[in-house]
């Protein structure tokens, strides 16, 4: 998997988790239909809590609250949320995507 294009925003999307942290859970696949809602509007993770998003297929847009930087992910791409840090997803069409967490 590579990185997400654009991340120079974000060095933590370009150089990927902590070594500290391992996965204890994920998320099932979303598309274009099944995306929760609060997933499409600001939200972060509890303390303690990294996220990392895989895309399957398709395309969305990974917007950072905080600094207005809006990344184009596509099939292949990954991006790195640290913890308690607010985001949301901006669905273009037809896609799929899951979410891994570790801590």
């Amino acid at each position: 998997r590579r990185p997400c294009r654009r991340c120079d925003r974000r060095p933590l999307a370009m150089t990927g988790l902590p070594n500290s942290v391992e996965k204890y859970s994920q998320s099932r696949a979303f598309t274009e239909t099944t995306t929760p809602p609060n997933f499409q509007k600001n939200h972060s993770s509890r303390p303690g809590v990294w996220g990392h998003l895989v895309m399957e297929s398709g395309a969305l847009t990974f917007a950072w609250e905080k600094d207005d930087a809006d990344i184009s992910l596509a099939k292949g791409d990954t991006v790195v949320i640290p913890p308690e840090t607010p985001h949301r997803v901006i669905l273009n069409g037809p896609v799929s995507f899951f979410v891994e967490f570790y801590r």
